[in-house]
C-alpha cells in the first residue's frame, strides 16, 4: 500500500508539476508535445504492477523517446550551425523569427542565463522521464516482491488462487473511494469558478455558466454524478483550447497580428505576459516578461492547469463503473472464506496475521472516520442555520457593495428579520434569492471584462443615469475580487435553497407514507 500512494504521489503531484513548469517557462513549438502528455497524464492509470507492463508503460516510454529525441534535436541543431556557420541564419530574418517559434535559436553571442532558458526544458523533461520511470518501475516491482514471500508459504502453495485475488492494485476502500469523489466533485466546482472569475473574458465565461449551473442544480437537491463527469469531459475541450490559445499568443507573431489593445484579444483575455520582437534594435532571442501586470495576469494560466487536471481527475471517478468495483469484492470476500476453510492447519497463524491486518485497518480507518465525522459535524451546523447566515450575508453583500441593487437585499434581510418564522419565510424566499444573486452574479461578470466605455458604457448620456450607482461597477485591477466574493455568498443562498427542497420532499414523503398507513 506504502508503495502505491507514492507512486500516486510522483504521477499524480511530481510529474504535472515539473511539465506544467517546463510548458509555461517557454511556450514555443517544441514545447507543444509536452504540454500534449500533459494533457494526457491525468488520464493514465497509476504504476502498478499490471498497468507499468501496459499503458502506464508504454505512456512513459513514449514519453522518454519524445524528450530525449528533442534534445538531440536541439544538440543537432547547434553542431549544425557551428559546422555551416552562423551567417545561414541572419538576425531578425523571416528564417530566424520562424525557428525561435520553433524554439531553435543560435546560442552564439547570448548570456549563460538565456542559453539555460532555451535548452533547459528539453534537458529537464528528459532527466524527469527518465527518473520517474524508473521509480515508478522499482516501486511496482516492490509489490511483486513483497508477495514472493507470502507465496512460498505452505498455504499459499495449497491455494495459490487465494493469493491471486488478494493483489489488489487499488488499496484505495470504497468509501474511501466515495469520500474522494466527493471531495473532487467539491474541488472541481471551485476550481471552475476560480478559473471563470480570475480574467473575465469570453472563454472564461462558459466555465462560469457551467459553475453556477452546476450548484444550482445541486442546489435543487440533485447529485452532481456521472451526467456532471460528461459536463466535465467536455469541459477539458475548451479548457485544452484556452490554455493553448493563451500560450500561443506569448510568441511575436500572435502578438503582431493581434495586439493586446484589440477588441478581440481583450474579450479573450489575451494578454502578453512574455514578449520579445526586433524592434529597437533588439534581439528577438531574448525574453522579456511584462512586470506592469498584475499577479492576476500571471496566476491565470496556471489556475486554467490546475482546473484541468482538477476536473479531468474527476470525471474519470465519476465516470468509474461501480458493479465491477463490488463484484472484485465479492469474490475477493467469497475467496476468503474458501481460503480458511481449506487451510485448517494454518488456522492459528492466519488468525494472527489477520488480527494484525484488522488492527492496522482500524487505525487507518478510524483517523479517516474521525475526518469525515469532523467534517460532517461543521457541514451540518451550517446547513441546519443556513437561514441565520443567509440573513446576515445579505445584510454584508449590501454593505460591502453599495448600489440600489444591493439596497434591495438590505430591505430583504430586513423584512425577514423582523416577520415571524423567520426560518420558514427565508426558505421559501431562497429561490427567488438565488435567481437574483445569480443575475447580479451575471452582470458583475459581463462588466468585469475589459471592455472600453464605448463598448460597455458605465453611464446613460441620454438620461445622464451613472450606471455604478444602480450597481453595474467596472474594476479595472483585479476584476475577481468582487466576483470571488459574490460568488461566496452566494453559497450561502445555494445551500438555503437545497434545505428547502430537501425539507418540502421530506414532508412529501411523510405526508405519502400517512395515507397509505391510514386506512391500516
Amino acid at each position: 500500500m506504502a508503495n502505491y500512494f507514492v507512486c500516486l504521489v510522483v504521477q499524480r503531484l511530481i510529474l504535472p508539476i515539473i511539465m506544467a513548469i517546463c510548458c509555461l517557462m517557454r511556450p514555443v513549438g517544441l514545447s507543444l508535445p509536452y504540454l500534449l502528455f500533459l494533457f494526457g497524464l491525468p488520464f493514465v492509470p497509476v504504476a502498478t504492477p499490471r498497468s507499468i507492463k501496459g499503458s502506464a508503460g508504454l505512456y512513459f516510454k513514449l514519453f522518454i523517446s519524445l524528450s530525449i529525441l528533442l534534445l538531440v534535436g536541439q544538440i543537432a541543431f547547434q553542431i549544425v550551425l557551428i559546422a555551416l556557420g552562423d551567417q545561414l541564419i541572419e538576425s531578425c530574418q523571416f528564417l530566424e523569427i520562424l525557428l525561435r517559434h520553433i524554439g531553435l535559436v543560435k546560442f552564439q553571442d547570448l548570456n549563460a542565463a538565456v542559453v539555460v532558458y532555451w535548452i533547459s526544458p528539453e534537458i529537464i523533461m528528459s532527466l524527469t522521464a527518465v527518473v520517474v520511470y524508473v521509480i515508478l518501475r522499482k516501486l511496482a516491482d516492490g509489490n511483486i516482491g513483497s508477495e514472493q514471500p507470502a507465496s512460498t508459504s505452505p498455504s499459499s502453495l495449497e491455494a495459490p488462487e487465494v493469493v491471486s485475488l488478494r493483489c489488489d492494485p487499488n488499496p484505495v476502500s470504497r468509501e474511501k473511494l466515495a469520500f474522494l469523489t466527493k471531495l473532487g466533485v467539491l474541488l472541481s466546482v471551485a476550481m471552475l469558478c476560480l478559473a471563470a472569475v480570475l480574467q473575465p473574458s469570453v472563454p472564461s465565461g462558459i466555465y462560469f455558466v457551467i459553475f453556477l449551473g452546476s450548484a444550482t442544480w445541486w442546489a435543487c437537491y440533485k447529485e452532481l454524478d456521472r451526467a456532471f463527469g460528461v459536463v466535465l469531459r467536455v469541459t477539458l475541450v475548451f479548457l485544452i483550447l484556452h490554455i493553448t490559445g493563451f500560450l500561443a499568443y506569448q510568441n511575436p507573431w500572435p502578438q503582431e497580428l493581434l495586439p493586446a489593445n484589440d477588441t478581440i484579444a481583450r474579450i479573450f483575455a489575451l494578454t502578453p505576459i512574455m514578449s520579445s520582437s526586433c524592434d529597437n534594435l533588439t534581439d528577438i532571442r531574448y525574453v522579456y516578461f511584462n512586470s506592469d501586470l498584475g499577479s492576476d495576469y500571471y496566476l491565470n494560466p496556471v489556475v486554467l492547469m490546475l482546473c484541468y487536471y482538477c476536473i479531468s481527475i474527476t470525471s474519470s471517478l465519476l465516470m468509474r463503473p461501480r458493479l465491477m468495483r463490488g463484484g472484485t469484492r465479492r469474490v475477493r470476500d467469497a475467496s476468503t472464506s474458501d481460503a480458511q476453510n481449506t487451510i485448517p492447519n494454518d488456522s492459528i497463524a492466519m488468525h494472527t496475521i489477520g488480527r494484525k491486518h484488522v488492527s492496522e485497518e482500524e487505525d487507518t480507518t478510524s483517523f479517516f472516520e474521525q475526518i469525515m465525522l469532523a467534517t460532517g459535524n461543521v457541514a451540518n451546523f451550517i446547513y441546519k442555520n443556513s437561514y441565520i447566515f443567509t440573513n446576515v450575508i445579505m445584510m454584508t453583500w449590501s454593505i460591502m457593495f453599495h448600489s440600489w441593487l444591493t439596497f434591495v437585499l438590505l430591505i430583504w434581510a430586513n423584512l425577514i428579520w423582523i416577520m415571524p418564522n423567520q426560518r420558514k419565510n427565508m426558505l421559501n424566499s431562497s429561490p427567488f434569492l438565488v435567481i437574483y444573486a445569480e443575475l447580479l452574479l451575471l452582470a458583475q461578470y459581463l462588466y468585469g471584462m475589459k471592455l472600453t466605455d464605448d463598448e460597455l458604457p458605465s453611464t446613460v448620456n441620454i438620461t445622464g443615469i451613472n450606471l455604478a450607482q444602480i450597481g453595474f461597477i467596472k474594476y479595472p485591477e483585479y476584476p475577481c475580487s468582487p466576483l470571488l466574493i459574490k460568488s461566496l455568498f452566494t453559497t450561502m443562498f445555494w445551500i438555503s435553497l437545497r434545505q428547502m427542497i430537501q425539507e418540502r420532499q421530506n414532508e412529501r414523503r411523510t405526508s405519502t407514507i400517512a395515507d397509505m398507513a391510514a386506512p391500516l
